[in-house]
Parts: C-alpha cells; sequence; structure tokens
C-alpha cells in the first residue's frame, strides 16, 4: 500500500501519464466500502490531483472520478462533486467515458446507492 507521500512523489515523476497511479488507486483503494482509514486517504489523494488545469480524463481518471462519486465516505463524495465542476471548469471532462464507467459500476452493483437517504 502506498503511503500518504508516496503517492505525492510519484504522482510528481508522472505528471503527463498518471494512469497508472490511478488504476492502482482503484484496485488498492477503491475497491471495497468498508476500507480503513489509509484507504480513503489514497483516494482522496487521487481526486485531488485531478482538480485544475490539465488534459481531458481519459478512461483510468474517469474510473477513479466515478469511484469517488459513488464511494461511501462523504469526503471522497464531495471531492469527487468538486472535481466534476472544476473539469467542467476547466473542459477536461469526458461525459461519455464518465457515463460508461458509472453504469459499468451501476450495473455492478459496486455503488452503496441503498445506505443513501432519499431527500
Amino acid at each position: 500500500m502506498l503511503l500518504k507521500n508516496d503517492f505525492q512523489f510519484l504522482f510528481s515523476l508522472l505528471p503527463n501519464h498518471p494512469a497508472p497511479l490511478y488504476e492502482y488507486a482503484l484496485r488498492s483503494a477503491a475497491w471495497a466500502d468498508n476500507l480503513e482509514s489509509s484507504e480513503r486517504d489514497l483516494v482522496t489523494q487521487t481526486l485531488q490531483t485531478l482538480l485544475g488545469p490539465g488534459s481531458a480524463f481519459d478512461l483510468a481518471a474517469s474510473a477513479m472520478l466515478a469511484s469517488g462519486l459513488i464511494h461511501h465516505t462523504p469526503i471522497c463524495r464531495s471531492l469527487g462533486q468538486e472535481v466534476v465542476v472544476q473539469a467542467v471548469t476547466n473542459g477536461r471532462l469526458a461525459p461519455a467515458v464518465l457515463g460508461q464507467v458509472l453504469g459499468q459500476l451501476l450495473a455492478a452493483e459496486y455503488a452503496p446507492w441503498h445506505a443513501w437517504p432519499i431527500t
């Protein structure tokens, strides 16, 4: 498992090709909804790298964003929403890819929708 400082260091080495880091974060920290705080911290750090200007989101970045949007912790969901707002503002959002990934996650019943109160 990557530590907090390790992820930031690796991301600084690969700023133009972060897809392997996103995939690693998905495999190790975003695969279940009852993980520890260290996994949650890795998800939030990964989502924070999606904030700001840059190139359009590829499949790995969209998958990371989708898992953040449907994560079981409120901090990850709110950070995922902030990433969407910033991505739209900066022209980085790929809505077709994001919709495809969200559909796959929902079809696999990954999302904890049943735990959310309907308001």
